[in-house]
C-alpha cells in the first residue's frame, strides 16, 4: 500500500513534465579488446562491461562518440539505460520533498545521507550493548570550511560485552556517489544483525564472535550532489578539481597502492586520481580507520610472500554496477603474473560469494584500477579484500533491488562475516546447511541433522586461475553447545551418511541430563584434506509432541471391527495443541508435474575420455519438497572425439532410496535422449526431459536426501560437458494436506490440548463391514503446534480376509449352537 502511494505521488510530481532531451547518451561499444579499456576511459564516462555481450557501456557526448567511432568501433545507443537515466534526471527533487516523501527523489527504497545517519545512529542509541556510532573523519567540504560538509561515520557492531575474540569485517559503501543501491545494502545488513540478535541464531553468533564495521556513506558530499542534482555525480566534492565540470576526485583511485596507474591525471575525468596518494580527507579517513581495526599480517613486513593462511580480517567495498566480485590486486594490471600472493585463496572465497549472488568472480575481469581501497586493505594489512559491483544500473529500480538483489547480497555478506576469522582457510572447507537440533527432554536426547556441502563455489563463467575449487569428500561434522566447536570444551562428532563432497548427516545424541533452552548449537564440517568450513548455528528446538506407535495394522474378516490405541504425549515444557484427521495415501497422476516445485541441481563441469566415466552427488529436497516423478537434463558439450555424438553419453540417476533410471548411450537398451543420434554430433547445448511412471514408478520417489548422477561415454571418442543442470520434476503428495476422511477408519477424539507431562490415548476404530477382501491403506494425520514435530503421518494398514470370523480378540473360540 505504501509503495503504491509513493508511486502515485511520484507520478503526480512528474505529471505534465516531458522527459528531457540530452546531448549526452549511454552507448554500447562492441568488440573492444581489454587492453583498449584504458584508452576509452580517457574518452568519456566508462560505466561497465556487459558480461553477456562483451560490449563496453559508456556515457558520452556527441564529440566523444564521434572520437570513439573514429577508432573503428561500432557504437549503438543503450536504450534501456537511456530510459533509466532520463527518468532519474526528470525527477523534481524539491517537489518530492514538498510532498513529504522519504528517500532519494524517485527512489524511495534508498535512504538519503541524512536518513541513513539518523536511522543507523539510532541503532546505537537503542542497542548500546550491540552498536557504536562514531565519526572517523571529515569530507573535503567540511575539512576546507565549505558549506554543506559532513563527517564520515562508521557503525560498529558486536556484542560489547563479549568475552570472545571478535575478528573484524569492514564493509564500505557509496564511495561513488551515484551508485544508489550500495549504501542501502550496507545499512540493511547492519540493521538485520541488530534487529535479529535476540531471535536469529546467525545474527546472535556473528555479533558475539565478530566485530563488523559498516561505513554506509563513505562519500556523503558527493552523494548529496547525486541526491539533489542530475544524479550522475561520481566523485567527491573537491572544488579545486574541475570546478564547474565533473568536479571532484575519484576516491577509488586515490589510495596509496598502485596510485598513479590505471587512472586519470586529468581533473575533469571521472577517474581523476587526485594530486597525490591519499590527498583527499575521505581517503585519509578510511585508511586511518583501517589502521585502528586491522593488524598488519604480512610475513617479515613485506608483500612478496603470501599472508599466512590463518590471517584474520576481511574488507569489502560495495560498488555498482556489473554483477561482479573482484579482489586484489586490482591495480597491478592484467595477466596471471600480476596476481596477488594470496590469489587462490581470495578466488575461492570470491567464488563462495559468487555462489550466493550469481556474480562473475575474478581479479582481472573488468579493467585495472590503481589506487583502490581494497588494494590498500590487502597491501597494508594482508586482509582479504574485495569489490562487489552490484546490480545492473547505477540507479537500480526499487523493485529490482528489493525483490531480486537484496536477499542474495545479504546471504553473501552473512557468509563474509562468518569467514572473517579465517578468510584464507574457511572457504576451502564444507558449508553446513539445513541444520537442525531437536531436544527430547523425556529421553534426554538431541536429534541432529543437516547437510554438509563442499561444492558451493561458482565463478559464473570466468576463466581465471585457479582452475579447480578445493572440493573434497566430507569426513565428519562436529557439533557443540554455545560456542563453535574449535572454541568449545567438548563437542559431538557426527559421521556423514556418505563419503562424498555433499552428504546429509544425522545423529541422536544422548545427553543424559536436562538442558536449559533457548540455547545455541553450532555445527562445523571437515573434509578429507582437513579443511574446516565456517561454523553454522541453530537454536535448539524443544520437541513437545510425541506420537506412538508409528504405524498401526490389523487383519480382520469381512464384516468385523477392531480397535487400536494411538497416544499423543506432551514431553515438553509448554502446552501442546493437537488435532487428528484421516486421509488416504497419496495418489499420483501418471503424467505431468508441478513446475513450481522444480528443483534445479547444478553439476560441476566434467570430462569423459572415450569409454570413461564421471559421477557426482547432489542433495535434493532443499529448494522445494515433493515426490520426484521425473527429471530434465541440460548441458553444453564440447571437444567431441572422432565420430562421437553427445548422445553417446549414458546418464544414471539414482534417488536417495536407491531407485535408479538410466538414459542414453550408443546402441544400448536404455531409453533414448531427446537428442539421440547423429543430430548431436556437434558441440552445443542439449536438453532432454524424462517424466512419467516409467522413470520412478507410479508413486515417484522421495526428493529429500542425496542424489547420485553417473555419466559414461559408451563410445570411444570422449567429450567434455559444462553448464550441466539436472532439474528434478515433482508432484505434491496430497496426503494429509487436506484430509478427506476415510469411511472405515475412526477416531474417538479429533482435537485437544495437553499440558506438559500429559497424554491423550485415542481409540482408533477400524470397520471392515463394507470392505472387500484385500489390503486397505489409510493415514492418521496428527497436526500439532510443535514446529519440531511438524505434521506426523501414521500409516494404517487393514488386511481384510474372506470368511466368517472364527476367533474373537480374546482368542476364545466361538461357542457352538
Amino acid at each position: 500500500m505504501l509503495q503504491n502511494l509513493l508511486k502515485v505521488a511520484a507520478i503526480a510530481i512528474l505529471a505534465g513534465t516531458s522527459m528531457p532531451s540530452f546531448a549526452d547518451e549511454v552507448v554500447r561499444i562492441a568488440d573492444v579488446p581489454r587492453e583498449s579499456y584504458e584508452e576509452l576511459h580517457a574518452m568519456g564516462d566508462f560505466w561497465s562491461v556487459d558480461s553477456k555481450t562483451g560490449e563496453v557501456i559508456m556515457y558520452v557526448d556527441a564529440q566523444q562518440r564521434a572520437s570513439i567511432e573514429s577508432l573503428g568501433y561500432k557504437v549503438r545507443l543503450d536504450e534501456k539505460r537511456m530510459r533509466s537515466l532520463e527518468y532519474a534526471q526528470s525527477i523534481d527533487a524539491e517537489a518530492w520533498r514538498r510532498a513529504g516523501l522519504n528517500g532519494i527523489p524517485g527512489y524511495p527504497c534508498y535512504r538519503t545521507v541524512d536518513e541513513t545517519k539518523s536511522e543507523l545512529s539510532a541503532l546505537a542509541i537503542e542497542r548500546p550493548d550491540l552498536a557504536r556510532w562514531q565519526s572517523i573523519g571529515e569530507t573535503w567540504l567540511k575539512a576546507n570550511g565549505e558549506p554543506g560538509g559532513d563527517d564520515i561515520y562508521v557503525l560498529v557492531l558486536g556484542n560489547q560485552d563479549s568475552p570472545y575474540e571478535q575478528p573484524p569485517f569492514v564493509l564500505m559503501a557509496a564511495q561513488h556517489a551515484r551508485e544508489l543501491a550500495t549504501a542501502e545494502t550496507a545499512a540493511r545488513f547492519g540493521e538485520w544483525l541488530v534487529d535479529n540478535y535476540d531471535s536469529d541464531p546467525t545474527a546472535r553468533w556473528l555479533l558475539d564472535h565478530r566485530e563488523i564495521h559498516i561505513v554506509a556513506q563513505q562519500n556523503p558530499d558527493g552523494r548529496r550532489e547525486a541526491e539533489n542534482g542530475p544524479g550522475m555525480w561520481r566523485k567527491n566534492s573537491n572544488l579545486n578539481a574541475c570546478r564547474g565540470g565533473t568536479t571532484g576526485v575519484d576516491l577509488n583511485r586515490n589510495s596509496d597502492y598502485f596510485w598513479g596507474t590505471h587512472s586519470s591525471g586529468s581533473a575533469c575525468n571521472e577517474t581523476y586520481r587526485g594530486t597525490s596518494p591519499s590527498s583527499e580527507p575521505e581517503t585519509q579517513a578510511i585508511q586511518n580507520y583501517m589502521h585502528q581495526v586491522f593488524d598488519p599480517q604480512w610475513p617479515n613486513g613485506s608483500g612478496n610472500d603470501p599472508v599466512p593462511e590463518d590471517a584474520q580480517g576481511l574488507f569489502i567495498s560495495l560498488h555498482s554496477y556489473g554483477d561482479m566480485v573482484m579482489f586484489a590486486w586490482e591495480g597491478s594490471g592484467g595477466g596471471a603474473s600480476n596476481h596477488a600472493p594470496n590469489h587462490n585463496q581470495m578466488a575461492w572465497l570470491g567464488r563462495k560469494f559468487g555462489f550466493h549472488t550469481g556474480y562473475e568472480v575474478g581479479r582481472d575481469i573488468l579493467y585495472s584500477a590503481g589506487g583502490t581501497t581494497p588494494d590498500y586493505a590487502y597491501g597494508e594489512f594482508g586482509v582479504a579484500a574485495y569489490t562487489f559491483e552490484i546490480g545492473s544500473q547505477f540507479h537500480q529500480s526499487c523493485s529490482s533491488f528489493e525483490q531480486q538483489m537484496l536477499q542474495d547480497l545479504m546471504d553473501s555478506l552473512v557468509y563474509a562475516a562468518k569467514a572473517a576469522a579465517r578468510p584464507y582457510q574457511a572457504p576451502s572447507g564444507p558449508d553446513v546447511v539445513d541444520a537442525a537440533a531437536v531436544w527430547n527432554a523425556q529421553a534426554q536426547t538431541l536429534q541432529l541433522s543437516g547437510i554438509a556441502d563442499d561444492t558451493r563455489f561458482d565463478r559464473n563463467g570466468v576463466d581465471e586461475a585457479p582452475v579447480d575449487n578445493p572440493i573434497q569428500d566430507i569426513v565428519d561434522i562436529r557439533a557443540s553447545f554455545d560456542l563453535p566447536p574449535a572454541q568449545a570444551a567438548s563437542s559431538f562428532t557426527i559421521s556423514p551418511e556418505s563419503a562424498d563432497a555433499v552428504s546429509a548427516f544425522g545423529a541422536r545424541v544422548h545427553i543424559g541430563q536436562s538442558i536449559e533452552l533457548p540455547r545455541l548449537l553450532f555445527f562445523q564440517a571437515r573434509d578429507s584434506q582437513g579443511n574446516l568450513g565456517v561454523p553454522e548455528a541453530v537454536w535448539v528446538d524443544e520437541q513437545r509432541a510425541a506420537v506412538s506407535p508409528d504405524a498401526i495394522s490389523a487383519t480382520l474378516p469381512v464384516g468385523s471391527t477392531a480397535q487400536r490405541t494411538l497416544t499423543i504425549d506432551n514431553i515438553g515444557s509448554e502446552a501442546v495443541t493437537w488435532s487428528v484427521a484421516t486421509d488416504l495415501p497419496a495418489s499420483f497422476s501418471r503424467d505431468g508435474h508441478d513446475p513450481e516445485l522444480d528443483e534445479p541441481l547444478d553439476l560441476q563441469d566434467f570430462s569423459l575420455p572415450g569409454g570413461g566415466s564421471s559421477s557426482e552427488n547432489r542433495v535434493g529436497g532443499i529448494q522445494t519438497r515433493g515426490q520426484v516423478v521425473g527429471f530434465s537434463f541440460e548441458g553444453t558439450v564440447s571437444n567431441l572425439g572422432s565420430g562421437s555424438w553427445a548422445s553417446d553419453m549414458a546418464m544414471t540417476v539414482t534417488a536417495p532410496d536407491g531407485e535408479s533410471y538410466v538414459v542414453g548411450g550408443y546402441e544400448t537398451t536404455n531409453p533414448d535422449w531427446d537428442f539421440q543420434g547423429g543430430g548431436s554430433g556437434s558441440g552445443g547445448t542439449y536438453q532432454s526431459s524424462h517424466i512419467g511412471p516409467d522413470v520412478f514408478g507410479d508413486q515417484g520417489v522421495a526428493d529429500e536426501g542425496q542424489w547420485s548422477f553417473g555419466f559414461e561415454d559408451t563410445w570411444t571418442g570422449g567429450m567434455d560437458w559444462s553448464s550441466v543442470t539436472v532439474t528434478l520434476h515433482k508432484q505434491v503428495p496430497p496426503s494429509c494436506i487436506d484430509p478427506a476422511g476415510v469411511a472405515w477408519l475412526g477416531v474417538n477424539q479429533t482435537a485437544g490440548t495437553l499440558a506438559p507431562g500429559a497424554n491423550a490415548p485415542l481409540a482408533i476404530s477400524m470397520d471392515a463391514s463394507d470392505l472387500s477382501p484385500g489390503q486397505h491403506d489409510a493415514l492418521l494425520c496428527v497436526s500439532t503446534d510443535d514446529p519440531a514435530a511438524g505434521l506426523i503421518e501414521v500409516p494404517v494398514t487393514l488386511q481384510v480376509i474372506s470368511g466368517e470370523p472364527q476367533i474373537f480378540d480374546d482368542r476364545f473360540e466361538e461357542p457352538a449352537g
